[in-house]
């Protein structure tokens, strides 16, 4: 339909272009109904990929209860024997690695645990903490508390945010690769049909207001400014449709993310408080300091 000129060839276009403007109004027609049946095939297209995507981020949901248990029973066996896999020096700085506290909230708290120590401060050398888990420096048991409830817990809640972001970073990004794919392909599906592609060759090689035959500068000019406009309309209306679809994905991720996320965020809480109380009551710090 189209042919490409080359700059060896003449100022003329090729005759093959040199449609009437009857010719090109119905031709524009013609491209515009394709593009509006392709549109819409592209929405029918889109709700069964959707329907794809409900089911498998729905299975993704489901297979994390496995996943959640497993991360559970590696927690309490991480905070529960933790010392034991420690060198002394890790003991401290796990703990203020894990908390993310700053220097000066780390010495509040060191220091309000000293005055309730039942041992002379003075006769501690290097970190308060780590002392007690190496010299088992004695502490009572209002400061055992407070350690399980103050840092220990802290720290344990952090493990949990982070394990939390993981997973939403992980959905989140599997979603939007498949939307992207999807898109992508979609959309060069358009761009490479065989008319499409002979017209956009021939019309990006195009000058505007180029010195020829008047009455056929005209005509290729409209012709060009059609091809342009039309152009410009299929990408705004591609852009809008994509517009929707990922506000419509971001909903119902958000949705679903927020749902499971407060569910196990009210499961882990019981289990945490489960745990930490029991090891209050069965003074659990004697295993941590291996008395």
């Amino acid at each position: 339909l189209f042919q490409k000129r080359t700059k060896n060839e003449e100022e003329y276009p090729s005759e093959s272009c040199n449609l009437k403007t009857k010719d090109t109004e119905k031709s524009e027609k013609w491209k515009e109904r394709e593009w509006d049946i392709w549109i819409k095939q592209i929405e029918k297209s889109w709700i069964i990929q959707n329907s794809y995507l409900e089911k498998l981020t729905g299975k993704w949901f489901k297979n994390k209860k496995d996943e959640w248990e497993a991360w559970l029973r590696a927690m309490e066996d991480k905070w529960t024997y933790y010392n034991e896999n420690m060198d002394d020096a890790s003991t401290l700085y796990y703990f203020k690695k894990s908390l993310n506290w700053t220097d000066d909230k780390w010495e509040k708290w060191i220091t309000n645990m000293k005055t309730k120590s039942t041992f002379p401060i003075e006769n501690i050398d290097g970190d308060y903490v780590l002392n007690v888990f190496r010299n088992n420096i004695t502490w009572t048991t209002e400061q055992w508390i407070e350690w399980i409830n103050t840092p220990v817990r802290q720290a344990m809640e952090k493990d949990w945010e982070r394990w939390l972001n993981e997973e939403k970073y992980i959905i989140n990004n599997w979603i939007h690769e498949n939307f992207i794919n999807w898109k992508n392909k979609k959309f060069e599906e358009w761009k490479m049909k065989k008319w499409k592609v002979e017209e956009d060759e021939f019309w990006d090689t195009w000058i505007p207001n180029k010195i020829i035959q008047f009455s056929k500068r005209l005509i290729y000019n409209v012709k060009w400014k059609n091809w342009k406009e039309r152009n410009e309309r299929e990408t705004e209306q591609w852009n809008q449709l994509i517009e929707k679809i990922e506000y419509d994905i971001y909903n119902r991720e958000t949705s679903q993310w927020t749902k499971w996320k407060n569910e196990k965020t009210k499961l882990f809480n019981t289990w945490i408080e489960s745990l930490t109380n029991t090891w209050i009551q069965e003074e659990h710090w004697n295993m941590w300091t291996n008395k």
